[in-house]
């Protein structure tokens, strides 16, 4: 084998990482930061604004699981774009 198979090899190698990778960094099985979590107050004002905060807390949750699963994908393309590049070089070396 040539030199320059052995790189593009490594590099589709390296793509397939990069894919893993990316499918883990969006695992929906991750443990979320758990911002508001229930509890109770005993006044009835406190136990509003905390329902307003529990709220806030679960969207914040939802965003980051969001920007998350957004990375995830971005990392996948990289390492298709990755596996496509090496895949040329190969077919360039034959």
């Amino acid at each position: 084998m040539e030199r320059k198979q052995i790189m593009a090899i490594i590099g589709i190698i390296v793509g397939v990482l990069i894919i893993i990778i990316g499918f883990s960094v969006q695992d929906p099985a991750a443990p979320s930061a758990g911002i508001g979590k229930n509890i109770s107050f005993g006044a009835d004002f406190y136990t509003e604004i905390y329902d307003v905060t529990r709220d806030v807390g679960y969207a914040i949750n939802y965003a980051s699981e969001g920007i998350c699963t957004a990375i995830g994908w971005l990392i996948v393309v990289l390492g298709l774009l990755d596996i496509c590049y090496f895949s040329g070089k190969i077919i360039e070396c034959l």
